[in-house]
C-alpha cells in the first residue's frame, strides 16, 4: 500500500510512518517548511504548500491537520483518507494495549513493548513491528483523542490535571479517563485512582491492597530493590530505576506482562536491556561534562526529573534550562512551576513553545512571575567552563535542539 501522511513529522505520525514501512508499505508525506528544516531523518517529506494530491495514495492526516486546506481538498476529491486515530484503530493486531496517563505514557509504552517483545507505537516518534500478536501504543487524552480507541487492555498510570486549554475543569479531565476506561475490555490502573471497571486490575507502590503491590526496600543512585506481592507470592527484584515515578510505572508494565502470560523471571530478565525512549531522562557524559535532556513540561514531571538527577548526582550543582509548553499551561500552573523549578540550584528560561496556541503578550506575565534569567548558549558555556555541575534541558518543544548545540560545542573542544 502507498500511504501519504499529512503532517508526517509530528511525533505520532512519524512513528506511524515508521510502523507502516516496517509492515511492508511505502510511505511519504508533507509537513510545514519549519518542521522539514529541523528534520534529520530518512522519510520522504514535501512542503505542504506545494503538494497537489493524486489518487494513487491512501491518505492519513495528523490530528493537528484535521482542518488544513489540503485535508479538506482530499476529502472533497473523494480520495481514501483516514485520521491518525482512525488509522491506529484499523491496524490488525490480536491484542491492543493502550497506555494512558497524564505523565509517563511514552516511557511506559516503550518499557512494556520491550518487556513483551511486541509491536509498538511510541510517542517519541519511534515504532517497532515484531508480529501481529500484541501491539502497545499511547492513548493521549488531549482533545479526547483516546476516546476513539477500543483497546483489549487499557493501562492508566496516573491522572493529574493538564491540558487546561481544552479541559476547563479538573472534573472534566477526570471524566475523560473514566470514559476511556469504558471503551476497554480490561483495565489496569494505579490502585488509588477511583475508576471502576468490571475487569479491573490494580498496582501500587503505596496501597497494600493493590493486586500487585511493590515496596522499595533499597535504593541508591544506580538502582532500586523492590519487593513484590502478587497473588500470595512475594518476590524481590532489581529495578534499574531510582525514582518513585518510574518504579510505579514499572509496576503497571509488570502487571500487564503477567496478565498477558509472561513469567516474572522473564520480565526481570528483559528489564536489564531496556533503553529509555528519546528525551526521557537521557544523560550524556562527555569530556567530564554531564548533560541531561528530558521532556518534562508539567510541574509533576519537573518534580520527578529533579528526583532523578538528585538521586543520580546528589553532590553536584544542578542547573536547568526550562522551556514552557503552551502559554495556557504555563500561566495556569505558574505557582507550581516556580515551586518545582526552585528545587534546582540555578534556572534559565527558554522561550515558551506555543504549539497549537497563538502568541500573546500575556507571556510577559509568566516571565515576570517566575523572575529567572533568560537562556543563552553563551551563559551556559561559561557556566560549564567555570563550574562542575549538571546541565539539564527540559521541555516538550525545541529545547532538544539547544541540548544538541551545547553537546556539539563541548564535543568540538570549544569549552
Amino acid at each position: 500500500m502507498d500511504y501519504f501522511i499529512i503532517g508526517i513529522l509530528g511525533s505520532g505520525t512519524k512513528a506511524l510512518a515508521s510502523l507502516l514501512i516496517q509492515m511492508g508499505n511505502k510511505v511519504c508525506g508533507v509537513d510545514k517548511k519549519e518542521a522539514i528544516n529541523d528534520y534529520k531523518g530518512k522519510l520522504k517529506v514535501f512542503d505542504i504548500n506545494y503538494f497537489k494530491p493524486i489518487k494513487k495514495y491512501f491518505y492519513i492526516y495528523g490530528n493537528a491537520f484535521k482542518d488544513h486546506p489540503l485535508t479538506i481538498l482530499i476529502k472533497n476529491l473523494g480520495y481514501d483518507i483516514l485520521s491518525y486515530k482512525e488509522m491506529v484503530n484499523s491496524l490488525s493486531f490480536q491484542t491492543k494495549i493502550q497506555i494512558s496517563a497524564s505523565h509517563g505514557k511514552t516511557f511506559t509504552t516503550g518499557l512494556l513493548a520491550h518487556l513483551l517483545a511486541s509491536s509498538c507505537l511510541i510517542g517519541d516518534g519511534t515504532a517497532k513491528y515484531q508480529n501481529d500478536l500484541e501491539f502497545v501504543y499511547e492513548g493521549c487524552e488531549y482533545q479526547n483523542t483516546f476516546l476513539s480507541y477500543y483497546p483489549n487492555m487499557l493501562i492508566i498510570l496516573n491522572v493529574d490535571y493538564d491540558h487546561v486549554d481544552f479541559f476547563k475543569t479538573r472534573e472534566e479531565y477526570f471524566e475523560a479517563f473514566k470514559n476511556a476506561a469504558a471503551n476497554a475490555s480490561s483495565l489496569i490502573i494505579e490502585a488509588d485512582i477511583d475508576i471502576n471497571h468490571p475487569n479491573k486490575h490494580t498496582f501500587s507502590l503505596s496501597n497494600k491492597n493493590a493486586e500487585l503491590y511493590g515496596n522499595i526496600i533499597f535504593q541508591n543512585n544506580l538502582y532500586s530493590i523492590i519487593k513484590l506481592a502478587y497473588k500470595g507470592i512475594s518476590k524481590e527484584f532489581k529495578s534499574p530505576f531510582i525514582t518513585k515515578y518510574e518504579n510505579e510505572n514499572l509496576l503497571g508494565a509488570i502487571l500487564a506482562s503477567l496478565l498477558l502470560g509472561r513469567h516474572l523471571e522473564e520480565i526481570v530478565g528483559r528489564l536489564k536491556s531496556f533503553k529509555r525512549p528519546k528525551r526521557r531522562m537521557n544523560v550524556r557524559v562527555i569530556k567530564g561534562k554531564i548533560l541531561v535532556l528530558d521532556y518534562a513540561h508539567h510541574p509533576t514531571q519537573l518534580k520527578a526529573l529533579y528526583e532523578y538527577v538528585n538521586n543520580s548526582y546528589p553532590n553536584m550543582k544542578k542547573t536547568i534550562i526550562y522551556e514552557g509548553h503552551t502559554l495556557s499551561r504555563s500561566l495556569y500552573f505558574k505557582e507550581k512551576y516556580k515551586e518545582m523549578l526552585g528545587l534546582f540550584d540555578e534556572v534559565y528560561l527558554y522561550p515558551i513553545y506555543y504549539a497549537r496556541e497563538e502568541r500573546s503578550s500575556k507571556e510577559r506575565e509568566y516571565y515576570k512571575y517566575l523572575r529567572y534569567s533568560k537562556y543563552t548558549v553563551k551563559k551556559i558555556i561559561k557556566k560549564i567552563k567555570n563550574e562542575k555541575q549538571i546541565i539539564i534541558f527540559a521541555g516538550a518543544g525545541k529545547i532538544d535542539l539547544e541540548f544538541e548545540k551545547v553537546y556539539r560545542i563541548i564535543l568540538n573542544g570549544n569549552v
